[in-house]
């Protein structure tokens, strides 16, 4: 049985909340979206959901396009779309990291998906472009 802590159900209880009752701005659903806690609640989901997945028989769609990160591809679309929304400050927080910061940030936003380390590397460096870009402005 799946125990999520104060944080993860307090996480949970907002998003469902906000999903069922009002509509999410960009802000909101980067802050979401990018939360390391929400990371650690789709691994205790994963495990135990995983394993009751493969017990189900289904019929394979092979146009089903394979859940993983590639900067080009529909996940690593909707992820950029995301950034490019992200509220001025914390981009003036990204432009002053250094690398390893930033890539750890990158890693918090893929969570749990499948990623080549290269397809990592184009993150990170789209996410410190981004942040200059938006800072010299």
């Amino acid at each position: 049985m799946i125990e999520f802590d104060f944080t993860e159900l307090n996480l949970l209880n907002k998003l469902l909340s906000k999903v069922k009752y009002s509509e999410l701005d960009s802000y909101e659903l980067n802050q979401f979206a990018n939360s390391p806690i929400t990371n650690r609640i789709m691994e205790k989901i994963q495990t135990e959901f995983k394993p009751l997945a493969e017990k189900i028989p289904r019929v394979e769609n092979s146009r089903t396009p394979k859940f993983e990160f590639k900067l080009e591809n529909y996940v690593g679309k909707a992820i950029t779309n995301r950034l490019e929304h992200m509220d001025l400050s914390t981009f003036q927080t990204i432009v002053e990291w250094d690398k390893s910061e930033t890539e750890k940030f990158a890693k918090d936003i893929l969570g749990i998906i499948h990623f080549k380390e290269s397809e990592l590397n184009k993150l990170t460096e789209y996410i410190t472009e981004k942040a200059k870009e938006k800072t010299r402005s």
